[in-house]
Parts: structure tokens; C-alpha cells; sequence
């Protein structure tokens, strides 16, 4: 029997969580190992997207707590790094 705290396999469905046949897949490949320099410019791309989304985030909750200068300051200077 398992306990509350740890997770249970597959999608949470009666079968699943009770056949112990029944793994977990990784929903994606692992990341292959890559030297910096063989990184793709998508990859580049994404860790900025993924930087202004993060930034977008600390700035919604920002102005959720009524710091709107503060959340204007964060969001200025998005997408503005260039490689």
C-alpha cells in the first residue's frame, strides 16, 4: 500500500494507481548533452521566451499587490537582449 505522500504512476485512475505492472513514461526525451556551443538558436530563442515569461509572471504578481511602478520597471525591458 502506498503512502498519501508519494506519487502515484500513470493517470491517476483506479487501475493505475493500483497495477504496480503499470510504469510511468517520460512524457519527453531527455535533453541530449550538447556543448554550449552547438546550442540551436530555437533553444536561445526559448530561454528568453522562457526568461520574459518568468519576468511576466513576477510582474502580474506585482500589480496583484498594487505595485504598479514596480511591475512597469520589470516589463520595460523585455525581449531587449539582443546575442
Amino acid at each position: 500500500m502506498r503512502g498519501s505522500a508519494t506519487p502515484t504512476p500513470g493517470d491517476g485512475t483506479l487501475a493505475a494507481v493500483t497495477d504496480p505492472t503499470i510504469i510511468d513514461e517520460p512524457v519527453s526525451d531527455p535533453e541530449p548533452d550538447v556543448s554550449p556551443g552547438e546550442v540551436s538558436e530555437e533553444e536561445v530563442e526559448l530561454s528568453r521566451l522562457e526568461a520574459d515569461t518568468a519576468a511576466i509572471e513576477e510582474a502580474m504578481d506585482q500589480v496583484d499587490s498594487g505595485n504598479l511602478d514596480v511591475a512597469d520597471e520589470m516589463i520595460a525591458g523585455l525581449g531587449d537582449t539582443e546575442a
